[in-house]
């Protein structure tokens, strides 16, 4: 079943066992449940395994049933089609020899939000399911929404605030996952001052678990935002400064 899938994806399998897997379960789709779809969709991209007419069928079936994923299942489907560049989730894109390869997905690309991102960003504003994420859902699902270039206040507001107090310990975000919200919100045009504050404050009390990438994600996205001035944090900016400075040695 899609369970069994997800949990023996990996990229040693042979490409023809996950086309075989790919084109048995796209005719099956809408008979899975929403784990299923979820764990088909994660096994694919973290696989790198291109499989464009599965995901279009696990699109379908899901948007039609977003009420009943977790929140986990919200999240993983976010970044799985968010990973796989999918035109299901990426909407409109440039042609593919700007991007390096070819666009995936079956249906042609159209304006605004496609609709299993349209669907997602509409469930996550049902009351109480943004935040019933937790932080490190909450980021990836930030970072998601911003990788497929979506605009507009939403998610990111109803996200953000349910990110806001959970930030700090004792299950607060850690590591990559601020420098992938930070990265999200800034590269949304975001206007939230007072959650990145809170969000330089939790990079600096985690500033030695950041690697380089972390560090320079950070460094773009206060300044891309320009909603955290040095002279109010200079705390912040000075240890950003020297864990980048010890990355770079």
């Amino acid at each position: 079943a899609a369970g069994r899938a997800a949990a023996a994806a990996s990229p040693l399998l042979p490409a023809r066992l996950f086309d075989a897997i790919a084109a048995v379960a796209a005719s099956r789709a809408a008979d899975f449940n929403e784990q299923e779809l979820s764990n088909l969709a994660r096994a694919f991209a973290t696989a790198g395994h291109e499989a464009p007419e599965l995901l279009d069928a696990i699109a379908r079936a899901a948007q039609q049933r977003l009420s009943e994923f977790t929140p986990q299942g919200l999240a993983t489907v976010s970044w799985a089609f968010a990973k796989s560049a999918h035109l299901a989730w990426r909407g409109a894109v440039p042609p593919a020899s700007a991007q390096g390869g070819r666009a995936q997905g079956g249906d042609a690309p159209s304006a605004g939000p496609p609709p299993l991102r349209a669907a997602l960003c509409a469930e996550l504003l049902v009351e109480g399911r943004a935040a019933a994420l937790n932080p490190a859902e909450l980021a990836i699902t930030l970072w998601a929404f911003a990788t497929a270039g979506h605009t507009g206040g939403e998610p990111y507001r109803c996200l953000g605030e349910a990110l806001m107090p959970r930030l700090f310990p004792p299950r607060g975000l850690e590591g990559q996952a601020i420098s992938n919200a930070a990265w999200a919100l800034a590269t949304a045009r975001h206007e939230n001052p007072r959650l990145f504050s809170a969000l330089a404050q939790a990079a600096a009390a985690n500033i030695d678990r950041l690697g380089a990438l972390d560090l320079s994600n950070l460094a773009w996205a206060f300044a891309w935002s320009s909603q955290v001035p040095v002279a109010e944090h200079p705390a912040f900016y000075s240890r950003l400064g020297s864990a980048a400075l010890v990355r770079l040695s």
